[in-house]
């Protein structure tokens, strides 16, 4: 695949103008993992993000970077990045990456409005075996993420698609006061320890103070 993608944009680049960019990242800054790709180029640019974004809008881009967050939990969130009549260059669709396949096209007009079932997932898989074949995308990036809950909070599935699962979470009320009972319990030694070394401190001050006062009473 390596080999592959890099005749495909020596070829492409050999027609492009001299102030093209074939390895670049939407922020203007070449791409740490793909750099290598760019070797066999006398030269690799950058650009502005509008730029990126033009290019990205006519097509004109031959590797490019960029992500998506799903809004929806559902595979067809994804795979229609991938679907033809979706393209940026072509309809200004989510397709950036322009691909089309007929066979590819036609599961996913077939898939999206079925119900869950076996046979709606092995049309995803065939989906997903395609896109791999044909590889549109350079897979390698799985995010992961964690985070602390504490035992009163339920009712919470964590992902990266929902956003708005506040509404869904549940607390046990009960058991977040008598947990904030056990974990909060006063500690009155320490403040019982400064008052007696107040006091301690204080005594030679007091004992000086009524030894000046009874000399001051004595008679001249």
């Amino acid at each position: 695949m390596r080999s592959m993608l890099i005749d495909w944009v020596r070829n492409s680049v050999s027609t492009a103008s001299p102030s093209w960019v074939p390895v670049v990242r939407g922020d203007g800054v070449p791409m740490n993992g793909m750099t290598g790709w760019a070797r066999p180029f006398s030269a690799v640019a950058t650009c502005t993000w509008p730029d990126y974004l033009e290019r990205l809008k006519l097509g004109h881009n031959q590797i490019s970077r960029g992500h998506w967050a799903a809004d929806y939990p559902d595979p067809e969130n994804f795979l229609f990045l991938l679907y033809g009549p979706q393209s940026r260059s072509r309809s200004q669709g989510e397709n950036a990456s322009n691909y089309a396949n007929p066979e590819f096209d036609a599961l996913f007009e077939k898939m999206k409005n079925m119900p869950n079932s076996p046979e709606r997932q092995r049309v995803i898989d065939r989906m997903v075996e395609i896109a791999r074949r044909d590889a549109p995308w350079i897979w390698g990036i799985h995010p992961k993420e964690y985070s602390l809950r504490h035992s009163w909070l339920s009712n919470d599935k964590p992902n990266n698609m929902a956003r708005n699962s506040i509404k869904y979470l549940r607390l046990d009320v009960d058991k977040r006061a008598a947990l904030r009972r056990e974990w909060n319990r006063p500690v009155l030694w320490p403040a019982g320890l400064i008052l007696l070394l107040l006091i301690g401190s204080a005594i030679p001050a007091v004992v000086s103070y009524r030894r000046r006062e009874r000399m001051a009473a004595r008679p001249a």
